[in-house]
């Protein structure tokens, strides 16, 4: 099945069911064929085909689905940018991506106009905004200008679809080269899962550039379900509790950071959020007391702990009952319907239950390559499997547990310490709110723990407490040698904390 039919066939049964709301703007099925058939035939009278990429640098907003619909009509690629990149890294893009159109909003064209002349390839830029600069196109008039008539297309599901970045936590992002078929099997599995169903509102807080979203609001297009857009590009959990109490959310994902913050707005009971009946977490290791503060504060709804990545169209394992998502913390879940997962050791042999390996994916939701980039897509993709770079271990019953990435664990007088169990002891301290755990030098060890730690509200403790907490709950060797207190974690706009930023400035 390719995405075009997925339009088509809601377009035509949930007409006038709203496929996207972004603050007081609303958009059915039906107006959404339309838009994104106008803007298909408007970007094929520019030149563009089946197989070319048009990149996307906008925030979250009331234009970005027919973008990525228009795109799955023509045949084109969708190339999702990063709302927060910078000049030099937006040609790094283009050096990637090689786009041939760019749709960019008016906010970012102090970063695209000085790269101007770097950005080779690019033909034509449509701007949507107030403000344009000499020569670009106005999105608006661009696309009133189309024909409403579905395109001619050829081509099929195993064509790509969208070209999303990996965050970047680590090094430079990645061109993950995502297929319709990837999108539509990721769709049915999530719907499966969670019980997407028609009638739903699923809040889209993280970006359209991230797998969260894009994948999640395609979910809910296949069940007749409406996306409801989060302002970008600023967190505010005050805001998100009136927006899931307004619409009336059913369904959505934030990070176990961004729960905790939720909890912590003051008069947090006064809100009705008896409809939110989906409650998804991820992206990083769920703490079993944030898992318990769900279930206190979230009562009507469902938790779900899910483990996923960009490579594998999103989730790929998941916790499906409220009571599991507890008794098991802080397993991830098992394998979803049509995914396999392994634990690999470094000969490539499946580990035994119990041993720490690397985690190990495959399934119809695998991505196509990674773009112009054979080297890495052959050592990632091994005979079929998908190679994540996290470590993990299976129990008997098939529970898959995520250790920590490779990269982040510390290694000191030769002890493996997995920063995700010294970071799950921190959490249970009654006086923090967050904490994330790094490696920094240590002249004796090689390596030391520094934990960064963000105190509740009103809350003071000093550092040695910290490290005393941790000697009662865990070996000596894993206590932190190093406590820091800073006022909020560096986060990416989907929520990851961003280690690396804690290394560049801590572990000098």
């Amino acid at each position: 099945m390719h995405l075009r039919e997925v339009l088509l066939r809601e377009a035509r049964r949930n007409s006038q069911v709203d496929a996207f709301v972004c603050g007081e703007q609303r958009m059915t099925f039906s107006g959404l064929k339309e838009r994104a058939c106008r803007l298909a035939n408007a970007l094929s009278s520019l030149g563009v085909g089946r197989g070319d990429r048009v990149g996307i640098l906008l925030y979250n907003c009331f234009e970005y689905p027919e973008i990525l619909w228009a795109n799955f009509l023509l045949g084109s690629v969708a190339v999702t940018l990063n709302f927060r990149l910078v000049s030099e890294e937006i040609v790094y893009v283009q050096d990637v991506a090689e786009l041939k159109v760019l749709i960019l909003g008016s906010e970012f064209l102090d970063r695209v106009d000085p790269a101007k002349e770097r950005l080779s390839g690019i033909e034509k830029y449509i701007c949507l905004g107030k403000e344009r600069s000499q020569g670009m196109l106005d999105y608006h008039e661009l696309v009133e200008k189309g024909s409403a008539i579905l395109p001619p297309v050829s081509g099929d599901d195993r064509d790509a679809a969208i070209v999303l970045f990996t965050s970047g936590t680590a090094a430079f992002p990645k061109a993950v080269v995502l297929t319709h078929h990837n999108l539509i099997t990721a769709g049915l599995i999530w719907a499966a899962d969670t019980g997407i169903r028609h009638g739903d509102n699923c809040l889209a807080v993280t970006p359209f550039y991230h797998i969260g979203a894009v994948g999640f609001h395609v979910a809910h297009a296949m069940c007749g379900a409406s996306t409801t857009c989060f302002p970008q590009p600023n967190w505010d959990p005050e805001l998100f509790l009136k927006t899931v109490e307004k619409e009336k959310i059913t369904y959505l994902y934030i990070t176990p950071g961004m729960y905790r913050q939720v909890f912590s707005v003051p008069n947090f009971k006064k809100y009705d959020l008896r409809s939110w009946r989906v409650c998804i977490t991820g992206s990083e290791p769920v703490p079993k007391v944030t898992v318990e503060e769900m279930a206190e504060n979230l009562p009507y709804g469902r938790i779900y702990n899910e483990y996923g990545l960009t490579e594998a169209t999103g989730p790929t394992v998941s916790i499906a009952k409220h009571e599991m998502a507890i008794s098991k913390a802080p397993s991830v879940g098992r394998p979803f319907i049509n995914t396999d997962i392994r634990i690999m050791d470094e000969s490539g042999d499946e580990c035994e239950i119990g041993q720490v390996g690397e985690i190990a994916v495959k399934g119809d939701q695998v991505m196509k390559e990674y773009l112009n980039d054979p080297d890495t897509t052959a050592a990632t993709l091994k005979d079929g499997w998908l190679y994540t770079g996290d470590l993990g271990k299976m129990d008997d019953e098939g529970f898959l547990y995520v250790v920590d990435r490779k990269k982040d664990i510390i290694i000191s007088g030769g002890e493996n310490i997995s920063s995700v169990e010294v970071e799950s002891t921190l959490y249970k301290h009654p006086k923090i709110m967050e904490a994330a755990v790094i490696g920094v030098p240590d002249p004796k060890f090689g390596e030391g723990v520094c934990a960064v730690v963000v105190l509740r509200q009103g809350e003071s403790i000093s550092g040695q407490e910290v490290v005393d907490y941790c000697k009662e709950h865990l070996a000596s060797f894993k206590k932190p040698r190093k406590v820091i207190f800073t006022d909020a974690l560096p986060r990416n706009p989907s929520g990851k904390v961003l280690k690396r930023d804690l290394r560049e400035v801590y572990a000098r």
